[in-house]
């Protein structure tokens, strides 16, 4: 999967409405909760195989900081 379709997925599934990129801050997501970042951590799993930690999630401040915890997965 490439780094754009994660984040096609991301919107998706975190049922954002806004335009988002990588630079976008995620406190400003009226849709960013606890919800959101359980649903991420299941899209890492079940798309990338990652099997990541809520304090993973937690230390990210932009999607492009959770973008970047997959970097080793994404294809060309």
């Amino acid at each position: 999967m490439k780094k754009e379709e994660f984040l096609e997925k991301f919107i998706d599934a975190v049922q954002i409405e806004e335009d988002v990129n990588e630079h976008t801050d995620l406190s400003s997501l009226d849709e960013w909760d606890s919800l959101a970042s359980v649903t991420v951590l299941a899209l890492f799993n079940k798309y990338l195989g990652l099997k990541l930690t809520a304090q993973d999630i937690k230390s990210c401040m932009t999607v492009g900081d959770i973008l970047n915890l997959g970097r080793e997965k994404y294809a060309e």
